[in-house]
Parts: structure tokens; C-alpha cells; sequence
């Protein structure tokens, strides 16, 4: 009773982390999360944890909204757990009849599988074999029978992109997955050696497709009790934007758009209105670009890299806008020699300006790409720090 208290006194007061799932043999018992089954113990419950093990097939997903949120998937998942309460007797006893088996099976546990950020509601499809199935050639811990049960599910989900990166970025495309099973304890794992992405049958030219990935999260109460809340496995894939449009129909027009504006030192100082003629055009079509960009973004709070790119071309126009009206004052009112000392020195510094600026983007484009391959599924940073601590994550990009 004493190791009990003392189990319960330490889980209460840990604070949630991230942590690797680490399951190399799939239903077999570990030690990893042994505080969890611990603590039912500790609140009254008279079984451990059933483990379910999540397995996935994408054979869709595409309609990717940037602007709303959102993106389409068509996929079939299994659920599949051991159960030590059935025996091998009695589920022989129905072997000819799949229909009661299946029966039985869910009577004994049924996961109760549901789908948390949908956009609507989900199309779930109708098999035709049974819903439950017993796994003969799979045993779990002490030889316990082993079953699983399949959806094929098609719907929308919503996903808070995160577009700080923008075009550069790489978007976790998660489906959350719980249970709606309230009378029993359940924990949900991913299932990467039996999960695919089936690309053969996609066509998604604006991203690159990573495999399946999972997250395992639980929602907890404000005061860090671990199993106060239900279990949360998130589970996708990871798009890495293809960056080639973007480069060439926006970075590059800006850029040079950007170097055009040298051509305002070339007309005479005395024509203050052709030169400013000529830098308020490219100023104008600069924010022509801007306007496109953003019509293809929410309304979010911060820049994307491509908004900060843009705004910089901004800055350089405006200063040498700026520059050509105070070298046309100095020449009319102070003298020729000031205004062509001046001018001289606005464009040296609108090239520096240009040349170095270009140098920091490019070096952090490159970062940013390589960037990509460290995303992982799961709530983002954001999310858990609003949740209030109500939400614990445990990623899980190991093999199970």
C-alpha cells in the first residue's frame, strides 16, 4: 500500500512532457508507461490498460485548403488489441458463424473508435466482412487472443496550419483519433510497420508525401493527474511544400522588380517627376504582388517568409522613392553638387541594402528547407501552451 501512495504522490506531482514511445514487440506487454497502470490501480479500477494498436492505409488525401484550414483524406484503419477475457474455447465455439463471433468479440471490448477535428461528419463505409475479426495467427501476453476491427472512413478534417515558413514549410497533416469508450481503460498506439500511404493512387503536385507518422497525446486536468482525461492519437502524414511555383512566380518577379528601381538613377536629377514616375510604378506593382500572395492565405497575425520578402522589397522602393524626392529638393533649392553627392549615396546604400538582404534570405531559405524534415505530428508548441497543461504529449516516430 505504501509503494501504491508512493507511485501516486510522484505521478501527481510530474509535470507533463515529451517523451519517445519506444513499443518494439507490437501486443507485448512493456514496462514504459507502468506508472499509468500503476495509478489505475491506486484510483479503484481492477484491470490494466487495454492497448490498442492503430494501423493505417491512405489511399487519399488531397483538397489541402490553406485558406480554410482544411484538407480531405479516404483511408481504412484497423484497430487491433488482445483481449484476455475471451478464450480460445468459446471463440471456436462460433467459428462457423463470423457474424456472432464478431458479436461476441465486441461485447467483450469494443475500442470505439471516433475521429476528433473532423469538418462535418465523417463517411464511415460499410464492410462487408464483419467489423470484428480474431487475429488467430497473433497471441498476445500469456497466449491472450488477439482482434481487431477495420473503418473505412472518408471526411474532411481541420488543421491549424502553422505558416510562419511560408512557402518553405512542411505541414503535419493530422487526423486525431480518440475513443468513445467510457467503461473501459484504454491507451491507443501507432502501428508504423503496418501502416502505408498509398501515392500510387494520389495526385498532389503542390506537396511531397512523407509515411504514416504518429503522436500519442492524452488530455489531462489542470493539475497534471495523468489519466484524468481520454486518450488522443494523432496520426497523418507530413506534406513538404514544393516550393518551384512559388520561386518562380513570386520570389523572382519581386527580385526583380526590386533591381529594376536602380534604373531611377540613370534618368537626369533634374526630372524629379520621371524618376519618381518610374519608382512609384515599381512600388505599385510590388503591392500588386502582395495582394496575390495573400489571397492564397488566411488572415493570420504574423508574416510568412514570402510576406517578409515582399515587405523588405517594400523598404528598399520606399527609401529610394524617399531618396529621388530629397536629391530633387537639394538640386533645386541647395545645389547640384549636393544633390549628385546625395544621389550617389542613396543608391550605394539601396544596393548594399539589396545585395546583403538577399544574402540573410537565401541562407535562411536554405535553413528553413532543411528544417522541414525535423516537423513531427502531434498538437503544435502553441497548442499545448493554451491547453493549460490539460494536454500531454508523447511522440512516437519509432517503429512499434
Amino acid at each position: 500500500m505504501a509503494n501504491m501512495m508512493n507511485w501516486r504522490t510522484l505521478i501527481k506531482t510530474r509535470e507533463p512532457i515529451i517523451e519517445r514511445d519506444e513499443n518494439p514487440v507490437p501486443l507485448k506487454y512493456d514496462d514504459e508507461f507502468l506508472e499509468l497502470e500503476v495509478e489505475e490501480t491506486c484510483e479503484g479500477k481492477k484491470k490494466s490498460p487495454t492497448k490498442a494498436f492503430i494501423r493505417m492505409n491512405m489511399f487519399q488525401i488531397g483538397e489541402v485548403d490553406t485558406v480554410a484550414c482544411t484538407f480531405g483524406a479516404h483511408f481504412y484503419l484497423t484497430a487491433t488489441w488482445c483481449d484476455p477475457k475471451l478464450t480460445i474455447e468459446q471463440l471456436n465455439s462460433c467459428d462457423d458463424n463470423k457474424q456472432a463471433q464478431s458479436k461476441m468479440i465486441q461485447n467483450s471490448f469494443d475500442p470505439k473508435i471516433m475521429f476528433i477535428n473532423t469538418a462535418g461528419v465523417p463517411q464511415i463505409e460499410q464492410l462487408a466482412s464483419p467489423k470484428f475479426h480474431w487475429e488467430k495467427s497473433k497471441r498476445g501476453q500469456n497466449d491472450a487472443p488477439v482482434f481487431s476491427c477495420r473503418y473505412g472512413v472518408t471526411s474532411n478534417f481541420r488543421e491549424q496550419f502553422e505558416l510562419q515558413n511560408f512557402p518553405l514549410d512542411a505541414q503535419p497533416l493530422n487526423i486525431v483519433i480518440s475513443s468513445d469508450n467510457y467503461n473501459d481503460v484504454i491507451n491507443l498506439y501507432g502501428w508504423d510497420d503496418e501502416s502505408l500511404v498509398r501515392k500510387e493512387f494520389m495526385v498532389l503536385n503542390e506537396y511531397e508525401m512523407s509515411d504514416i507518422k504518429f503522436c500519442r497525446a492524452r488530455t489531462v486536468r489542470k493539475h497534471g493527474h495523468r489519466l484524468c482525461g481520454y486518450p488522443l492519437l494523432y496520426t497523418g502524414v507530413i506534406m513538404e511544400r514544393n516550393y518551384g511555383y512559388y520561386v518562380w512566380h513570386m520570389f523572382l518577379p519581386i527580385f526583380l522588380i526590386t533591381l529594376m528601381s536602380v534604373t531611377t538613377f540613370v534618368v537626369p536629377l533634374h526630372l524629379v517627376a520621371e524618376r519618381c514616375g518610374v519608382i512609384l510604378t515599381l512600388l505599385l506593382t510590388s503591392v500588386a504582388f502582395k495582394f496575390v500572395v495573400g489571397q492564397g492565405l488566411p488572415k493570420i497575425s504574423y508574416n510568412t517568409f514570402l510576406d517578409t520578402y515582399v515587405l523588405a522589397s517594400f523598404i528598399v522602393l520606399t527609401f529610394i522613392a524617399l531618396g529621388v524626392a530629397f536629391v530633387g529638393y537639394l538640386d533645386m533649392h541647395v545645389s547640384e553638387d549636393a544633390a549628385i553627392k546625395t544621389d550617389k549615396a542613396v543608391l550605394k546604400i539601396s544596393v548594399g541594402a539589396f545585395v546583403v538582404w538577399h544574402i540573410y534570405a537565401l541562407v535562411a531559405a536554405v535553413y528553413k528547407i532543411r528544417d522541414r524534415k525535423n516537423r513531427t505530428m502531434g498538437p503544435s508548441p502553441e497548442m499545448l501552451n493554451t491547453s493549460d497543461t490539460r494536454l500531454s504529449v508523447t511522440f512516437n516516430d519509432s517503429h512499434v
